[in-house]
């Protein structure tokens, strides 16, 4: 993510210096014009921000050092404070590669039996004298809740290594 803030009064200048140098790199994370001519009312400045095509920031890493010089460079007789700031973002969750559905079925399996073991003789003393289904659903209660909170996201760290082969 690339940030540019500047006064008001360069925002055409600093807008046309970006689009000079990245028209086909970038892709505008949008911010309305009424939300842009709020922020110079209250702030004072405003504020760009650009996203990077993965594959782009990846391949050239000076490209916003590159729009910051030019900016500059552009305003170079104006002694107005432009601000550039990059900042990583992480990918989008669906752009990494899922694991193999085995693999999270042997994680699932690794984290759900033992578990299931233990709670089951836990709540033996509870549910006992209950109906089956009713203490199967105690269980499954117990069950689900531990393991979403915190044995599934413990497995899931653990076994990232694995995963990611």
């Amino acid at each position: 993510m690339f940030t540019v803030s500047a006064p008001p009064e360069h925002a055409t200048d600093v807008t046309q210096a970006i689009h000079d140098i990245t028209a086909s790199f970038i892709a505008v994370e949008g911010v309305p014009e009424n939300d842009l001519q709020e922020q110079d009312r209250t702030r004072g400045e405003f504020t760009l921000s650009f996203k990077f095509d993965d594959q782009l920031a990846s391949n050239d890493k000076d490209l916003p050092e590159m729009i910051n010089r030019e900016i500059k460079q552009r305003l170079n007789g104006s002694a107005a404070e432009i601000r550039c700031d990059t900042v990583a973002v992480a990918p989008p969750a669906g752009s990494q590669k899922e694991p193999a559905f085995w693999k999270r079925w042997a994680v699932s399996m690794l984290g759900v039996y033992p578990l299931l073991i233990m709670i089951f003789y836990a709540l033996r003393p509870v549910t006992e004298g209950l109906p089956v289904p009713v203490s199967l659903f105690l269980v499954a209660l117990v069950l689900t809740g531990l393991n979403g909170r915190y044995v599934m996201p413990f497995l899931a760290r653990k076994m990232q290594f694995w995963f990611a082969r």
